[in-house]
């Protein structure tokens, strides 16, 4: 049916981060293609089955029980049990493989055992919709076949369950005269015993022609409900298009349908699990994925068709199938001519997200083990599902650490009765449980818990979604005891090793810093799992000596001060760089002083200031040494402190006299009458002062 096309090849590289998922376990066990099988487990591995009997070249089917027990698988035309030998009675079906989807099975309402098998032929043949009775228990029986429901029909299938009860629609596309027709049937509890479970259809004229008389193109592709019940979407290879419309999963009405055009040879399509992307397969140039955002814009049509991107270019032949997984992720069938690369899937692991956020893998999924004899691989087709086996809630949640008040964010979009939380805390006792949509819980200890969201749906039907959740111990960070610090000394404080982030209270964000003054010191820590964590520790000033008891001291101009300390200390340096333990202060300003005291080095300062003194320094410009006591001598007034040296010289500069610790006492003899010269001098204080003087007999 497909025409090969001109393949390119581009490798698509990423990380694929799983969780834990509890999904309704129908969709367990796919068979399909050349005897391919794959197993998804509770533990959201999936596991290679090397038992499967079938070949189909396009559209297959497969049903487990609720417990993930396989019943039986078909391509359409024959019926294979869990045993994998044909059924009683499950051979000569009027499926047909090669449709794009030949099959699809659903559950008679409250029965455990009763399915319906719906079969399309292709190419819009004769023998269009019918339906077979399948009866699983033991070994499986077909126990009526063939049923006719609708003819003609495109080769395109989808099932969803009701949105009030427990029953289910079955939806195709009208083909030849009856080409732009939906019928919707609606399978529910027979009303009594051997009446039909099958109501009449629910019409909706809102298609798109699929005219044509058989055989006829315009019908291959693929058709989907939306896991939630609320989209239908298909595509139509023949004319490269694909549509969407709204389904109403009570009503079973089909409306407001959006065209997509210019998509060469759409033929797979799928929903992401939440309803809000879809992925068509397209075969022009290349084969190619592409994702439409159809929430971009608030849904409107235009933001829809802008919202496209290509997310993954495949090496297959032809446009091929997607189909969702109960693990959350798209499956990618493979028709490629390298007969090595055709037994791998491609995967979409994230398709919930846009763009390459959604992790789009190039035949990531190896369907054969080593020892495989025949190779198997997928044809062009995949399993087809009631879609609501693959609809789960939902949830995201923030604050993972311990001691942290852990918020979770049910994600559900539909209406639903009722909604309880299980965060696997049982130590929480009556808190380990919530019926609140967005709840919180505290953890009571770092481990890795298995929070389970059950949501019970308006049909009665229950969901459960389970993530395990790791609440992480915080880091451990001890910045040590409160310490002292020296005046002029440096304290380094460090963090704990391979943090992630560092942040002190100073602003610095590395792991150690140095310190000089007192205070309060914080450093806040995070680790690689986000959690943080906070130590501080009190920079305290070493006590020291008391150096200066008095801070200001006074003094008359020119009468130096002698500084000594209170602290009487082994060393000293004063501010001019001496280290005498006392020091002469002869002008105004601050005096400092650095002593040494228990480790550490101290300083302490005294201001000097003068004052007005009265007749500071008073001498005589004349003395009449006579005897008589009046101006005898010359004599220093207003000094009354010691150490002054004076010399005198005559008028030919020779001195005639000199007293280094001068006490009023020249001339002792009285000199020739004259003018004589003096030099007054205190060294220690770095003061003279010079003039003349005059004898008078």
């Amino acid at each position: 049916m497909k025409t090969p096309a001109p393949v390119y090849l581009l490798f698509f590289f990423c990380y694929f981060i799983g969780f834990a998922a509890k999904a309704q376990k129908e969709a367990s066990y796919w068979y399909f293609g050349n005897k391919a099988g794959l197993y998804f487990t509770s533990s959201n591995q999936t596991l290679l089955r090397d038992n499967g009997k079938m070949k189909a070249l396009e559209g297959c089917a497969t049903i487990s029980d609720s417990l993930g027990n396989l019943l039986f698988y078909t391509a359409g035309d024959t019926v294979f049990n869990k045993s994998h030998v044909k059924m009683s009675n499950g051979w000569l079906l009027t499926g047909h493989q090669s449709a794009s989807q030949s099959s699809v099975i659903v559950q008679e309402p409250y029965s455990t055992s009763r399915y319906y098998l719906f079969t399309v032929d292709a190419l819009g043949g004769g023998n269009g919709l019918r339906y077979s009775i399948v009866d699983a228990d033991a070994v499986g029986n077909v126990v009526a076949k063939n049923i006719p429901l609708q003819s003609p029909v495109s080769e395109k299938i989808t099932a969803v369950d009701h949105r009030y009860t427990r029953d289910a629609w079955v939806i195709v596309h009208g083909s030849g005269s009856q080409n732009d027709n939906f019928y919707a049937y609606r399978v529910t509890k027979p009303q009594q015993p051997g009446a039909s479970a099958i109501r009449p259809p629910v019409i909706s004229r809102v298609g798109i022609s699929h005219a044509g008389s058989f055989p006829n193109n315009k019908t291959i592709g693929c058709m989907k409900a939306s896991p939630d019940g609320r989209k239908l979407a298909l595509a139509m290879q023949d004319s490269s298009l694909i549509e969407i419309y709204d389904f109403n999963d009570s009503s079973g009405v089909v409306s407001n349908p959006v065209r997509l055009r210019k998509l060469p040879g759409a033929y797979g399509i799928e929903f992401s699990r939440d309803g809000s992307k879809l992925y068509v397969s397209t075969q022009g140039e290349t084969q190619e994925i592409l994702q439409f955002n159809l929430q971009a814009g608030k849904g409107h049509p235009d933001s829809i068709r802008l919202s496209m991107q290509g997310i993954l270019i495949t090496r297959s032949l032809f446009a091929a199938s997607l189909q969702l997984g109960i693990d959350g992720k798209i499956y990618v069938a493979n028709t490629d001519a390298d007969a090595k690369d055709r037994q791998y899937l491609g995967v979409i692991n994230a398709p919930d997200s846009l763009g390459s956020k959604s992790k789009p893998l190039l035949n990531s999924l190896k369907l054969n083990a080593n020892t495989h004899t025949p190779v198997r691989f997928s044809e062009q087709g995949l399993p087809n599902f009631n879609q609501s086996y693959l609809w789960l809630p939902a949830f995201k949640f923030k604050y993972r650490c311990i001691g942290d008040l852990t918020q979770f964010s049910s994600i559900i979009n539909r209406q639903i009765k009722g909604i309880r939380w299980d965060f696997g805390d049982p130590d929480s006792g009556p808190d380990n449980t919530s019926s609140q949509d967005n709840p919180t819980h505290k953890f009571t200890k770092p481990n890795t818990y298995n929070v389970t969201l059950t949501v019970t749906l308006l049909n009665n039907r229950t969901r459960s979604l389970t993530i395990p959740v790791t609440i992480a111990p915080l880091p451990n960070v001890f910045l040590g005891m409160d310490q002292w610090i020296c005046p002029t000394g440096e304290i380094k404080l460090k963090g704990p090793e391979e943090m992630a982030r560092y942040q002190w209270s100073n602003g610095s964000s590395a792991q150690e810093i140095k310190v000089t003054k007192p205070g309060i010191y914080w450093l806040e820590v995070e680790n690689e799992n986000g959690c943080k964590n906070r130590d501080s520790v009190n920079i305290l000033p070493k006590p020291g000596p008391v150096i200066f008891q008095q801070k200001l001291l006074e003094t008359c101009a020119f009468v130096p001060l002698k500084l000594r300390t209170s602290y009487r200390s082994s060393t000293y340096k004063w501010g001019d760089g001496s280290t005498d333990s006392t020091l002469w202060a002869n002008r105004e300003g601050w005096y400092k002083v650095t002593v040494p005291y228990d480790g550490c080095k101290f300083t302490d300062s005294v201001q000097v200031v003068f004052k007005e003194c009265p007749e500071l320094l008073v001498l005589p410009n004349i003395i009449t040494p006579n005897n008589d006591g009046q101006n005898d001598k010359l004599m220093l007034r207003g000094i009354i402190s010691e150490g002054w040296q004076l010399q005198i010289f005559n008028r030919w500069g020779t001195p005639i006299f000199e007293d280094k610790n001068y006490r009023n006492t020249w001339p002792e003899k009285a000199p020739a009458a004259g003018i004589y010269y003096y030099l007054l001098r205190k060294p220690e204080a770095g003061i003279s002062r010079k003039g003349w003087i005059e004898v008078v007999h």
